[in-house]
């Protein structure tokens, strides 16, 4: 690959403290930081963070963890490596010995009207009130339909990437290991991941099959997925938007998903690199 000369750097907000040094290391290298016209981004944080800038940016990504060794601080299951390689990774980006991966995002739409995209996951789940969500699930994968009727706390929509998040919840609990980052599921990236949350009631049209299954599966990448609540329960769309908060999810109106055909660009470190960096990607 040819070599990098401007890099944007994105950084989690605590991170400013340390930023001066991160941006040393990576100028030591003989990489300028830039604010505008840069070839590639250099992302510092968490999972989350990895997720947000990912949804939004269409130059390279390179993912850079903090190793939190705290057990309720970020896994940093995307990270290529953590903070204390920086000073390596940013020589093999000068030196052009990484790869690109490309992923497909999901574009996501609230009553016809869209709210963004990501390249992880979505769900919609229950807010304030107790009452559990009551909706239906339409999915169209080209000749084939799949009709479903639910109640359960929410949904899950993810791409391959976003997996090894929410959409793993069924893994921790059979394996009882709720902080094992590689205990994750894993599908390729043709696919669409679909997973009820905690589903206390569950009917599919024609279902042929049970189990784990039927709350958790996977589609084609090209198939057009619509979500419609009945009942109004102060749901929330959460992975789009701007807001931690998420997004209003009014009873009534649809929530599609389907994917874009933007992608999202993820930089690898070759192997040769890799075998001086141990490196922690989950």
């Amino acid at each position: 690959m040819r070599g990098i000369n401007k890099i944007l750097l994105l950084a989690e907000s605590e991170l400013q403290s340390t930023e001066r040094s991160i941006s040393k290391e990576i100028e030591n290298a003989g990489i300028r930081i830039v604010k505008r016209n840069a070839e590639a981004a250099i992302v510092v944080g968490g999972d989350g963070t990895f997720g947000f800038y990912g949804s939004r940016n269409n130059m390279p990504l390179l993912f850079v963890g903090m190793g939190s060794h705290s057990e309720l601080g970020s896994k940093g299951v995307l990270a290529e490596l953590h903070l204390d390689k920086i000073a390596e990774a940013a020589k093999a980006l000068k030196e052009g010995r990484y790869l690109i991966e490309e992923y497909n995002r999901l574009g996501v739409k609230v009553g016809g009207v869209k709210k963004g995209e990501t390249f992880t996951d979505i769900y919609v789940q229950r807010g304030v009130e107790s009452n559990a969500l009551r909706y239906e699930l339409d999915i169209q994968a080209g000749e084939k339909r799949i009709s479903e009727f639910a109640i359960s706390d929410g949904i899950i929509v993810t791409t391959s990437i976003g997996a090894s998040g929410y959409f793993s919840y069924p893994d921790k609990i059979v394996s009882g290991k709720m902080f094992d980052e590689k205990g994750v599921a894993v599908i390729s990236r043709d696919e669409i991941g679909i997973c009820h949350i905690l589903p206390t009631y569950l009917h599919r049209e024609n279902k042929t099959k049970r189990g784990l299954q039927l709350f958790r599966y996977t589609v084609p990448m090209y198939s057009k997925i619509l979500i419609k609540l009945r009942r109004e329960a102060h749901a929330r769309l959460y992975g789009v938007g701007h807001s931690r908060k998420g997004i209003n999810a009014p009873a009534n109106m649809e929530i599609e998903v389907s994917a874009e055909r933007s992608h999202t660009k993820r930089i690898k470190l070759t192997p040769a690199l890799k075998a001086g960096v141990e490196t922690d990607t989950g």
